[in-house]
């Protein structure tokens, strides 16, 4: 047997960038399009902002895709690791914002 490596193969380092790129996307769209499923409602004289069920689903969803950047990105390059762990607790706080003002205010299933 030949002990020689296969150098007709080489190995892609993997790619960190789009991790941090899919995190800064996944929270410009739950800051920019959040507004669209709030709903202003009065209780007891007071205007309170609730939001819908699909406001919470949307959230959700955009902070799960945090999650998925942040677990598969590398710890190879730490900044990278870092600015999605940032997107990651404010989607994750978001998300958790949206869940209570939804069931806190009597949001409409």
């Amino acid at each position: 047997m030949d002990a020689s490596t296969n150098t007709g193969t080489k190995s892609k380092p993997k790619q960190v960038w789009p991790h941090a790129y899919w995190s800064l996307l996944a929270l410009a769209m739950l800051w920019t399009f959040s507004w669209y499923f709030e709903d202003v409602k009065s209780v007891d004289g007071v205007k309170v902002v609730s939001t819908d069920w699909r406001g919470v689903v949307f959230a959700m969803l955009l902070a799960s895709a945090c999650v998925w950047s942040f677990v598969r990105c590398p710890r190879r390059i730490l900044f990278v690791k870092f600015v999605t762990l940032v997107c990651l607790i404010i989607t994750s706080c978001l998300a958790v914002y949206s869940l209570a003002t939804f069931l806190g205010f009597g949001g409409k299933p």
